[in-house]
């Protein structure tokens, strides 16, 4: 009955965190496909240089605290112990900001030389100094956001960081358009989208915890913060460059129009990736409050694993099938060039999808410099293979690099996982689920013969009933059990109770 309550509380958090990380993941996209259709492929890849560049920096300014704050400060909220909680608190910001303004100042000082030496493109100047502004205010943000999912005020992200932020980049991007700016006009759309959200979870701050006693609160944490986080800092720096390399390489090698197309599949392919991080952003204080309290975290390690799996199953075969139709709707006929490029990445994505259970357990027991053992690894296989395959096949070889290091990464991650713990997610519905999955996806190429699959409406029926005969067929072979069932009918409540 216990373990039913917890995982109860996860499916109706993470029911809420999803419908927030799903509007967050349309705005977002519909933000990139409004830059790529009404500005070109060119200006979308310098866009796209661009984010990658403040993502490193703003990696930089973690040092991994915001996965300490998540840590220390749930671990010590199943504990009740407040004073902990502020002086963790205190502690962890003091260590963010003066690093994150250190980082945007030095951004907009060595704007130029980034631009011109490193990327060839003078277009890159002030797009660079616009977004270094922006670093300074995302790691508030982002430090803010992780005391609520500490305290599991989930609400409060889903306001501030999945609604407020990227709507207001869809809607003030549309209007920039409209009065004729072009990529400076976006960039400062970003930059003041982020803005707008911090100054709102500030104020949601307030609410839950006094500013006073955390001014107050001693520091007494630096030390174990900084032994726990920067491990993790650099581990996160390596899956950032993980995940930025192949742009920044390719913009250094290839135009920028090729940068815009390959930016194009990429984020189409991490839609993939929106289920599993809402599950393991609930997930992760859960399990920590119990490891706290020497509670067995096998069951729920299963049960979270398999939801990943039958939820990325589905999207992984869509994604692949209709690849060409989704870049060619969404962002227009030059970017269907990328398509392989998505199903390779969307493919990488499903199986690193499945790890990240495997990943939170490593956190809880603080194996965090195994774990950037294992992304530095894939970091150097990343720029080797890409500085190799960029020159000779371009997006393709691209693809390969970032997709073959997601790989090794995911197989270290299962090995380890099972040495330390003996904990392995298979379990008999990952095949009821694969089959599940098959059966529908055949039906799909009988269809395409008699239905466009090339506009919206087409793709989207089709779509529409794969899924449907998905969820009947999940329930027929028992793949989504009762279990699943009562906790879908818990966050159903839970939604409707906030309608």
């Amino acid at each position: 009955m216990k373990e039913q309550a917890i995982l109860n509380n996860i499916s109706k958090g993470a029911t809420l965190l999803l419908a927030g990380m799903a509007i967050s993941k349309i705005c977002t996209y519909f933000f990139r496909v409004i830059i790529a259709r009404y500005l070109g492929a060119d200006i979308y890849g310098l866009f796209s240089i661009g984010l990658a560049v403040i993502g490193i920096l703003l990696t930089l300014s973690f040092t991994g605290i915001p996965a300490g704050i998540l840590r220390y400060v749930s671990y010590y909220h199943g504990k009740h112990d407040e004073k902990a909680i502020n002086s963790v608190i205190n502690n962890a910001f003091k260590i963010i900001l003066p690093l994150s303004l250190l980082f945007a100042l030095l951004l907009f000082i060595f704007a130029r030389w980034i631009s011109l030496f490193l990327f060839h493109n003078p277009d890159m100047i002030n797009v660079l100094r616009i977004f270094s502004f922006a670093i300074p205010v995302s790691a508030l943000a982002t430090g803010i956001e992780y005391v609520f999912l500490a305290f599991q005020k989930i609400k409060y992200v889903v306001i501030a960081r999945n609604i407020v932020e990227p709507v207001s980049k869809v809607i003030f991007s549309l209007i920039a358009i409209f009065m004729g700016y072009r990529l400076i006009g976006l960039t400062f759309v970003y930059v003041f989208s982020v803005l707008a959200a911090t100054l709102l979870m500030v104020y949601f701050l307030k609410k839950i915890i006094s500013f006073r006693k955390i001014a107050l609160a001693p520091p007494i944490f630096y030390k174990k913060l900084l032994y726990f986080s920067l491990p993790l800092m650099f581990s996160e720096l390596s899956i950032l460059i993980l995940a930025w390399s192949d742009t920044l390489i390719l913009g250094y090698f290839v135009p920028a129009v090729q940068v815009g197309i390959y930016n194009a599949a990429v984020p189409t392919a991490k839609l993939i990736y929106t289920i599993p991080v809402a599950l393991i952003t609930l997930f992760m204080p859960t399990i920590s409050g119990m490891y706290a309290r020497k509670e067995d975290l096998s069951s729920i390690y299963s049960t979270i694993s398999k939801w990943m799996f039958l939820f990325g199953v589905p999207s992984a075969l869509i994604l692949g099938l209709y690849s060409k139709q989704l870049l060619s709707i969404l962002f227009g006929n030059i970017f269907v060039e990328g398509y392989f490029v998505l199903i390779l990445i969307a493919i990488s994505f499903f199986i690193y999808s499945l790890m990240l259970t495997s990943e939170s357990i490593l956190i809880i027991l603080k194996k965090t410099k195994l774990i950037l053992l294992n992304n530095s690894l894939a970091v150097l296989l990343n720029i080797m293979l890409n500085i190799l395959l960029i020159p000779k096949y371009g997006l393709v070889g691209a693809a390969i690099a970032t997709s073959f290091a997601f790989l090794v990464m995911s197989i270290l991650i299962a090995v380890e996982t099972y040495y330390f713990t003996k904990l392995i997610p298979l379990k008999p519905a990952y095949i009821r689920g694969l089959i599940s999955a098959a059966i529908p996806f055949v039906l799909l190429f009988y269809l395409n013969k008699y239905i466009n699959t090339y506009t919206l409406l087409g793709l989207a029926f089709l779509v529409f009933v794969y899924l449907v005969l998905y969820a009947i067929l999940l329930k027929l072979t028992h793949a989504f059990g009762a279990e699943e069932i009562t906790l879908l009918k818990a966050a159903w409540q839970k939604v409707k109770g906030k309608l």
